[in-house]
């Protein structure tokens, strides 16, 4: 085996990518022709980057100069810059994407290590105000390590077989827990329809509810809490944007309830002034007022931790305490959530939405407030094992990364054995 020195000590070159690559674009597809019924030619998006395979399809032509094959690395230009090696066949990069395609002096997989380090070099520096844009000039302006091509390709190999085995050591974890997380999933639908014990019977007509305890009544929730939604102020009129200090439940939020962890949420990304509230009609909702977003990213929930006003995203219901816990609505919600019933509730191709009537008429389990009690205590108490899994996971999983970056930092610096 020869020990590789040091990049500056080797006699590796130090080239700006734009010398070793031939780049490609992506094409700016109509968004009307996207389809899922593999229409027309299959399209690369941003998301699809990570996961290595097409989604969408485009009945539409595009730029020569948007098709990339096997051997290429695709580059999201938007967010975090990922990347990966292309090994799903032909297709077209939609915009934001782009590739590049080796030219011979570059090993296709040491290029895929390689350009890693540059791309984490822009993103730590890059200034931006919502998300982050990579300029594609930037990128082919970094200079990187061109060892000769067999050495490329033995540094190749060992990081093939280095990634593999800690990627292997992730998917373990993820799924270790994922399996946990739907045994709980099941749990906590089982725990607001049955309860602990008693008696169960037949739910008809319920998409979600398979059968209830048998002494539980099965009602509209509308008989037990008052309902609401929100508005967005007028964006043409500033005055309506000054001194914003009210808390306003938006899509933005969302982002915060995605893992159903969290029961209450204390703080919102924007507000409304006093003026926007008075000037619209969105109304501001006591604490503990149940919301459900109902369109884009449908079917998450939380409580108002403090009164806050809500977009026209979501849909409310301020419980009669007495009769309803806001707690037990809101595992009741998640469980529909978990077994697909706001799933068969959404409209809309691109933009979906769960339309007023429907969620006007959600009925459900309704126990004696006891009882709803005992099914939350039950609930958060199967949960807190999960949730402890969920969080040793995320560590284990970030230093594993961390492992994994810093094996092909090393690697392709020369500071590895191959």
């Amino acid at each position: 085996m020869t020990r590789l020195g040091p990049v500056l000590e080797s006699a590796w070159e130090s080239v700006a990518l734009s010398y070793l690559v031939t780049t490609k674009y992506g094409h700016p597809f109509a968004s009307e022709t996207f389809n899922t019924d593999r229409v027309g030619v299959p399209v690369i998006r941003i998301r699809d980057v990570i996961p290595g395979r097409v989604q969408t399809w485009a009945d539409e032509t595009p730029a020569t100069e948007a098709w990339v094959t096997n051997g290429d690395i695709v580059i999201g230009m938007d967010g975090d810059f990922n990347h990966r090696l292309w090994d799903a066949g032909d297709a077209a990069m939609n915009q934001r994407v782009c590739a590049l395609r080796p030219g011979p002096r570059m090993d296709r997989r040491y290029l895929n290590y390689v350009v890693g380090y540059p791309l984490k070099r822009i993103n730590e520096t890059v200034h931006y105000t919502t998300v982050k844009h990579l300029s594609f000039a930037d990128l082919l302006a970094q200079r990187v390590p061109v060892p000769p091509l067999e050495t490329q390709r033995g540094i190749a190999d060992v990081l093939d077989a280095e990634t593999a085995r800690i990627d292997t050591l992730i998917e373990k974890n993820n799924e270790a827990q994922r399996l946990a997380e739907t045994k709980l999933r099941e749990e906590i639908a089982t725990a607001v329809t049955l309860g602990p014990e008693g008696s169960s019977r037949p739910v008809a007509g319920s998409s979600w509810a398979y059968e209830v305890n048998g002494s539980w009544d099965w009602a509209p929730y509308q008989y037990f809490a008052e309902l609401g939604s929100g508005h967005t102020p007028s964006r043409s009129r500033g005055d309506l944007w000054e001194n914003c200090t009210i808390p306003w439940v938006t899509t933005a939020d969302v982002k915060h309830l995605r893992d159903h962890r969290r029961e209450y949420l204390e703080e919102t990304t924007h507000h409304l002034s006093e003026a926007g509230l008075a000037h619209s009609a969105a109304r501001l909702l006591p604490a503990r007022t149940v919301v459900l977003s109902r369109t884009a990213s449908v079917g998450f929930s939380a409580i108002m931790a403090k009164p806050m006003a809500t977009s026209q995203d979501f849909f409310t219901w301020t419980c009669d305490e007495g009769r309803l816990l806001p707690e037990y609505l809101l595992y009741v919600l998640r469980a529909m959530k978990f077994r697909g019933h706001f799933d068969r509730l959404m409209y809309g191709s691109t933009h979906q939405t769960i339309y007023f009537p429907d969620l006007v008429q959600l009925r459900g389990p309704v126990p004696p407030v006891p009882e709803q009690r005992a099914v939350v205590e039950y609930i958060r108490k199967r949960s807190g094992p999960v949730h402890r899994l969920a969080d040793r996971v995320q560590r284990t999983n970030e230093l594993l990364r961390l492992r994994r970056q810093a094996l092909i930092t090393a690697a392709v610096t020369g500071e590895i054995e191959v």
